[in-house]
């Protein structure tokens, strides 16, 4: 981790994310590319263990509410 960094990580905030398609360009507007985020996006949520408190979904880019994933518990 680079001198200075601080992580606020497991803190029970929610966190605010938002991202952009390349050259937001409108990648994101047809039903099947929706779709295809809805899957992805509730794989990673399954995955990692958060919960997603809202999302918003536009042609160019996406905004979503998540909580910070579960602490998982180191086996021996």
């Amino acid at each position: 981790m680079p001198i200075g960094l601080r992580r606020y990580q497991h803190q029970g905030h929610l966190h605010f994310i938002t991202f952009s398609c390349y050259r937001r360009l409108p990648y994101l507007d047809t039903k099947p590319a929706y779709k295809c985020f809805e899957r992805w996006l509730e794989t990673l949520r399954k995955r990692h263990r958060f919960e997603v408190h809202g999302y918003v979904l536009m042609p160019e880019h996406v905004l979503l509410l998540v909580s910070e994933p579960e602490r998982r518990v180191a086996h021996p």
